[in-house]
């Protein structure tokens, strides 16, 4: 699940264009469920990726993507 942590931010952002180029002519309950229905995509996917994370081995976890300061190099 973790190999799907870059769909987090696209759920919004597909609602946000489901929304934005047919919301005129869908309802508003209909736009404001999937509005709702992709917020809550985006958090259950993010829990599960939680979880999951939660139980991998210490070291895993620490991603250096970069120095911010280097000192007696």
């Amino acid at each position: 699940m973790i190999k799907l942590v870059g769909l987090i931010p696209f759920f919004p952002l597909i609602g946000f264009l489901i929304n934005g180029f047919f919301g005129k002519k869908l309802s508003k309950s209909l736009s404001g469920l999937i509005a709702c229905s992709a917020i809550l995509a985006s958090f259950i996917l993010s829990v599960g990726i939680f979880i999951e994370a939660r139980h991998l081995p210490e070291h895993s976890q620490i991603v250096n993507l970069f120095s911010w300061i280097n000192a007696g190099v």
